[in-house]
């Protein structure tokens, strides 16, 4: 609003003209920039035609370019905070939805959500609190029986194995935009206790 006051009052239409070149290059950033990062992530590269969804930016930054060349500022301004509203509504709306979908969390979820008694080991994806809508326990040796399922990083199943416990991997994601992996193992047996301890 304030930006809007601004160009209708200066009366060089410069600029404007640099607020646009820079709203171009954003979106032509969103687009192509979005594009070639997503084709870098190896479990996001199927997904990457999504971030040229970003283009269709480019037409109200077309009309709001008619607009400067007939020197109507307001009218310019407007297809310019259009094009900023649509790459928004782009990313809230669709590209960050589909790329959502694969997260660990909801990638294995038909494992998961059937009510089964869940542990965490060393440390996990946070997002899997918000789904189960519970607080998952710690991997204790006292509670934990065959069947249950653990959620871990693949980096700490070296150290699962050195304390005994005897798993299945059910499944093996990456976590979105990170780079540790999300394990969920369904434990086989947990290590013998020493009775003599």
């Amino acid at each position: 609003m304030l930006l809007a006051v601004y160009f209708g009052k200066v009366k060089s239409i410069s600029p404007l003209i640099y607020v646009w070149g820079l709203s171009f290059l954003f979106v032509l950033t969103l687009a192509f920039g979005g594009y070639f990062g997503l084709a870098e992530i190896t479990y996001l590269s199927d997904h990457k035609h999504l971030a040229l969804y970003f283009l269709a930016g480019l037409f109200p930054l077309i009309f709001s370019m008619i607009f400067i060349r007939k020197n109507q500022k307001l009218k310019a301004f407007a297809g310019i905070s259009i094009s900023y509203a649509v790459a928004s509504l782009l990313f809230f709306l669709s590209v960050m939805p589909a790329l959502d979908q694969q997260n660990p969390v909801l990638l294995t979820k038909s494992i998961w959500d059937k009510g089964e008694r869940i542990y965490y080991y060393e440390n996990f994806n946070p997002a899997f609190v918000f789904y189960l809508q519970s607080p998952v326990e710690r991997l204790d040796l006292s509670s934990a029986k065959s069947g249950d399922l653990i959620i871990s990083r693949k980096r700490y199943l070296q150290k699962l194995d050195t304390e005994g416990y005897s798993y299945q991997i059910l499944a093996e994601e990456n976590d979105l935009f990170e780079s540790p992996i999300t394990v969920i193992l369904r434990l086989n047996s947990p290590p013998q206790r020493d009775e003599h301890k």
